[in-house]
């Protein structure tokens, strides 16, 4: 049984708001295979593909056409599965505070999007998974949507 708080307020936390939905999801995926990796880990799809679009803006990182760790976005959590031992992502999803900018919002958005769009690419071209679509989130305070 899921237990959620009616003592939410506006002036919480993104790790407060993280943290209510982060039981659900535990308790969504028990006994699956799906796992959820936070504290805003980097994503290897998104890695690989700034890595892969380097030669076409060369003058962005590094002449060896590397990558540092540092330039790599935070990600708040990444749905993955083990195939084979390997971990393959199937999403990103995001968390913003309750009071957030639009400003913020929309730039979470659509690093959402492109984050998860590396996500599909990866799935299509590096695991030959055929799907069109992927399921993530984005989330600011208590709403979101999938």
């Amino acid at each position: 049984m899921i237990e959620t708080s009616t003592m939410v307020a506006s002036t919480d936390s993104e790790n407060t708001a993280y943290r209510h939905f982060a039981k659900m999801l535990d308790y969504l995926f028990k006994g699956t295979q799906l796992k959820v990796l936070d504290g805003e880990p980097g994503s290897l799809a998104v890695k690989e593909d700034m890595i892969s679009n380097q030669p076409l803006y060369p003058n962005t990182a590094e002449s060896t056409h590397t990558l540092s760790t540092s330039s790599i976005k935070k990600i708040d959590a990444i749905v993955y599965m083990k195939i084979r031992k390997t971990k393959v992502e199937l999403s990103n999803d995001e968390w913003k505070k309750p009071l957030t900018s639009t400003a913020t919002a929309l730039k979470q958005q659509s690093k959402n999007l492109r984050s998860n769009l590396s996500i599909l690419n990866s799935l299509q071209q590096k695991y030959r998974i055929k799907t069109e679509s992927i399921l993530a989130m984005a989330v600011i305070g208590y709403t979101g949507y999938i």
